[in-house]
């Protein structure tokens, strides 16, 4: 696991171990629905299987527009679980050494827990769960293959709350190995982390 790794998950387990030990003031119990809509990036990587070597990424992350769908049930104040169908988008990349490019599409279901807290109105959240993902992949002069696998998901963001039952989010989501079990050649593996920056909108019943 490399540094940046390593920082993000310590990072992501001190936010959720906080937003588990406060009370939120605000916050409501029940049902909610909502959708997302941002930019998804697919940060790729290649590897050579039969002789360990390291990843090297490909020469360009392309982004893409994704969106998701969602309901979920708050259990209390600061603990709910969410439900989640997601669509990152299509994406290519160029493989160094390699004629050719790389076209992804992910998309699946997410299952996660959210933790959160709020204080007049605005938020902070973390989340941290499970993905059935489909990873579709091209390349130009391969097959098309489709692999599905569970992956971790995790994400943060911030949120506000109205009185009506409505809210926004401003988020944060990565599928961390989406690709991890795919292959280009014999001796290529691929492994791709999709983060997904969004802007939704929840409504709570």
């Amino acid at each position: 696991m490399t540094i940046s790794k390593r920082s993000s998950l310590i990072a992501l387990t001190v936010l959720l171990a906080a937003l588990g030990t406060t009370s939120a003031q605000a916050g409501d119990t029940g049902w909610y629905v909502g959708a997302n809509v941002g930019v998804s990036n697919y940060s790729a990587l290649i590897a050579d299987s039969e002789n360990g070597l390291p990843g090297i990424p490909f020469d360009n992350s392309n982004s893409a527009t994704g969106w998701s769908a969602l309901g979920g049930y708050q259990l209390i104040s600061w603990l709910g679980l969410e439900f989640s169908y997601f669509d990152m988008g299509n994406a290519s990349s160029r493989i160094p050494g390699l004629v050719g490019t790389v076209n992804y599409k992910l998309h699946g279901e997410s299952l996660d827990v959210v933790l959160s807290s709020s204080l007049q109105g605005w938020g902070i959240f973390g989340k941290v769960g499970l993905t059935a993902a489909n990873v579709e992949e091209t390349l130009t002069y391969n097959p098309d293959t489709t692999a599905r696998s569970t992956i971790l998901d995790f994400g943060a963001g911030i949120s506000y709350g109205m009185q009506n039952g409505w809210g926004l989010r401003l988020g944060f989501t990565q599928y961390h190995n989406a690709d991890d079990k795919n292959r280009y050649t014999n001796s290529v593996a691929g492994r791709a982390n999709v983060n997904f920056i969004y802007l939704g909108a929840v409504r709570h019943f």
